[in-house]
């Protein structure tokens, strides 16, 4: 398992419930998301930018994500989503997702999500203070 998670700076780990799964048995697709944004708070968290955000008036949303599921995930498990920013440009970043099975142990689901800031007062787009993009680049230096 940790093989698996070697490249990432922030995994997070979630144990599947009975409730998420659909008539098809499995998980339900609208979970992979949710997911997804668990494993990003817990790297924003690790960043101290939650706070920082807030204070400064500025968010950090979704633009646009996507997932690609390679094999389906079941209850009971346990899954880690490991984490890494792909790009960070001034205005926005990329992540990147895999959700690893700890009954399989394989990547059962790739995804990214493309974010921007935006300032929370006007809404409107705005560039990443330099600080913040310094903290990124130093959180994924060691796993590049």
């Amino acid at each position: 398992m940790q093989d698996l998670l070697a490249n990432y700076p922030v995994a997070w780990t979630e144990t599947l419930q009975w409730g998420d799964m659909d008539a098809f048995n499995h998980i339900n697709s609208t979970h992979y998301f949710r997911y997804f944004e668990n494993a990003r708070i817990a790297y924003l968290e690790k960043l101290g930018l939650l706070q920082r955000f807030k204070s400064d008036s500025l968010a950090i949303v979704v633009k646009d994500q996507s997932c690609r599921y390679k094999a389906p995930l079941k209850y009971p498990d346990t899954i880690s989503v490991g984490l890494s920013a792909g790009s960070i440009e001034s205005d926005r970043l990329t992540f990147k997702y895999d959700i690893i099975s700890h009954n399989s142990k394989l990547i059962t689901t790739t995804g990214s999500s493309n974010m921007v800031i935006v300032d929370s007062n006007s809404g409107a787009k705005t560039n990443m203070p330099d600080d913040v993009a310094e903290k990124i680049v130093n959180l994924e230096s060691p796993y590049l």
